[in-house]
């Protein structure tokens, strides 16, 4: 777990570069990995950042710019299963599923099982 400073310090830095490149810093924030907590909140809403991206599945029920969940699609949705993600059916069920695997199983074992089920180990 990182400091207050040392998440203030990489922050700055990573925004500053962006900027540089971009033009302006960055107003949207997606946390490596997803990981989110509050001071990570905190320092993000001081540097100027509005709008934080979690790796949370859902559909924000109430919206909170903060922490924004999200719906993840990749190149192998099908059609159909992103019919299933536009009309908001059983994905928290599947996330459900997976975290409860994910905490059972060893690493390797739940590599091995995803790539089994889906046929790819790198599948998300």
């Amino acid at each position: 777990m990182l400091a207050e400073e040392d998440i203030r310090v990489q922050m700055e830095l990573s925004r500053t570069r962006l900027g540089e490149i971009a033009g302006s810093a960055p107003v949207f924030f997606a946390p490596p990995g997803g990981y989110l907590n509050r001071r990570v909140r905190d320092v993000a809403r001081e540097l100027g950042v509005k709008v934080i991206r979690t790796m949370r599945w859902g559909y924000n029920k109430r919206l909170d710019p903060m922490a924004l969940q999200c719906i993840p699609v990749n190149r192998r949705f099908t059609d159909k299963e992103f019919g299933h993600v536009l009309e908001q059916r059983n994905r928290s069920l599947l996330y459900a599923a997976k975290q409860i695997t994910k905490k059972m199983l060893p690493g390797r074992a739940y590599e091995t099982l995803r790539g089994t089920v889906f046929g790819s180990s790198d599948r998300n």
